[in-house]
């Protein structure tokens, strides 16, 4: 039987590199039906989530933010700070695994699975602009969020800028 290498750290990171493409690969039809029940002022309070609160939820909260119009820049780091909300809990889960696990597991494996990497999100609107060509083609045809839709969006989620 052939020796099974243990999985690193570095594994894990292009396994989530990977997860952040086949999100717009393979799911962009289930980003389009929730991000168009948006449109409804009926589904809100409105709470989106996923089992880690990360990935899949950071992507959407990264799209949310791309049709407000914010810079990707800003959602890049909006989307590090899950690393400061989260660090308590990432401990927790590391230390009860180490110990489950009789020290068995690589620490660094267990907090790269439950912290976010800039690269992981640049990487999902890299599989974007490969797709479709770039983020408006990509908004339009794929998420069905031509202007009158991206106008509608602002008006529910932003308030008028102060005086």
């Amino acid at each position: 039987q052939p020796h099974k290498k243990n999985v690193t750290a570095d594994d894990m990171a292009h396994f989530l590199i990977e997860a952040n493409r086949e999100m717009v690969e393979r799911f962009t039809p289930v980003y389009r039906r929730w991000l168009q029940s948006l449109l409804d002022e009926a589904n809100y309070p409105h709470v989106f989530h996923c089992t880690a609160g990360k990935d899949r939820t950071g992507l959407g909260a990264a799209l949310v933010l791309r049709i407000l119009g914010v810079p990707k820049e800003t959602i890049v780091h909006d989307y590090l700070a899950t690393n400061s909300y989260t660090a308590k809990r990432v401990d927790h889960i590391v230390h009860y695994v180490t110990e489950k696990t009789m020290h068995q597991v690589n620490q660094d494996v267990i907090r790269t699975l439950f912290t976010v990497q800039a690269h992981y999100l640049e990487e999902a609107f890299k599989a974007i602009d490969e797709e479709y060509g770039d983020f408006d083609t990509y908004l339009e045809t794929a998420l069905g969020f031509a202007e009158a839709e991206r106008a509608a969006l602002k008006n529910l989620l932003l308030e008028p800028a102060g005086i």
